[in-house]
């Protein structure tokens, strides 16, 4: 990266709000090209409310960040009111997986099933992939 770049990106960053950062980012777009720049702890987020932390029953879908305060400046988001796609996936830990394979064998869990069944349509309806990176590390 060329020093002109690296200015252009502290000068970015040292801005004192959003809305600064991304008039800026603009303005430097023609030397930029490509980049982007996540910025995090800002006053919003130009993610969905998909992304928030949530408790559904005993149940909850909580990111490693507060991602309600996480904006990714790009080419192709410069405005202040595009929301950014982003995959989502949440990893299951074993309990939850135990649940899931009881559910599907017809065995009772000792849980209210209505209340995880409520969990997994919410995950399936905010477009959450399902990993279980999670509960292969419990198990080892």
């Amino acid at each position: 990266m060329n020093e002109y770049k690296k200015m252009a990106i502290m000068d970015i960053i040292q801005s004192s709000n959003t809305i600064e950062k991304i008039e800026k980012f603009k303005a430097y777009k023609f030397l930029l090209g490509d980049c982007r720049i996540f910025l995090f702890d800002e006053e919003g987020s130009n993610f969905d409310d998909s992304v928030k932390n949530k408790k559904i029953g005993k149940f909850g879908i909580w990111g490693i960040g507060d991602y309600t305060k996480t904006w990714i400046l790009d080419s192709k988001h410069l405005f202040e009111r595009s929301l950014v796609r982003v995959g989502k996936t949440i990893d299951f830990d074993l309990n939850i997986l135990t649940y899931l394979n009881k559910v599907m064998m017809g065995h009772k869990i000792n849980l209210d099933e209505n209340e995880f069944l409520n969990y997994l349509s919410h995950l399936k309806n905010t477009g959450f992939q399902i990993g279980m990176t999670t509960a292969l590390m419990e198990r080892v």
